[in-house]
């Protein structure tokens, strides 16, 4: 890597970090362009080198934050074993209090190009589906409702965290999480035992 290469990865991490500074204090609707540069200390030809306008970087971070969610969501469902499954929890939660500042006020923003809370919320219930419908013995409705109450849940639950000091998360999340995970087993054994009996009949 050189040194050009390194001054325009220090300049995009320093916009980024100015963008979200500054959607602690307002909202996106009252930020310009002008705000990111006078907060960033750059002019305007070096923002625009890199980003179209404000929603272009908006964008771009939304996305950056929502392939990491992605990934780890993957890595949760993919585990197979309870223990298994606590440690990729607990694993998203680390990942998550590292970037806790992006998560929190990217969720801040909700336009018709950009809203990353509601995009995590939709893979949310897309990902509870592919993985507990096989076997489920109610109808599409009620699939449709636990599918969003789900993503509801979680939503609320990383936001709470998130917005709390994470040696309080540890101390009261892993309780609730094991109790649910337990439960999400059950259901998806009995809709396993529903579909043999079906079979059998």
């Amino acid at each position: 890597m050189n040194q050009q290469d390194l001054r325009v990865i220090k300049t995009k991490k320093n916009i980024e970090q100015s963008f979200l500074r500054l959607l602690e204090k307002r909202s996106f609707s009252e930020i310009t362009v002008q705000n990111i540069l006078d907060e960033a200390l750059i002019n305007r030809s070096t923002f625009y080198k890199h980003y179209s306008d404000k929603y272009d970087l908006a964008r771009l971070l939304s996305n950056r934050m929502f392939q990491e969610f992605q990934l780890m969501l993957e890595n949760r469902f993919n585990a197979s074993q309870n223990r298994e499954v606590y440690e990729t929890i607990d694993m998203i939660y680390e990942v998550l209090y590292d970037k806790r500042e992006a998560f929190l006020n990217l969720w801040k923003i909700h336009t018709d190009e950009v809203n990353l809370e509601n995009e995590m919320a939709d893979y949310l219930k897309h990902r509870f589906i592919a993985a507990y419908s096989s076997g489920f013995i109610g109808n599409a409705t009620q699939m449709d409702y636990l599918s969003g109450t789900y993503a509801a849940l979680t939503m609320s639950s990383l936001k709470w965290c998130l917005n709390h000091d994470y040696d309080t998360v540890r101390e009261v999340v892993p309780p609730f999480v094991r109790n649910i995970l337990l439960a999400m087993q059950e259901f998806q054994q009995s809709g396993e035992e529903g579909q043999q009996t079906k079979q059998d009949l």
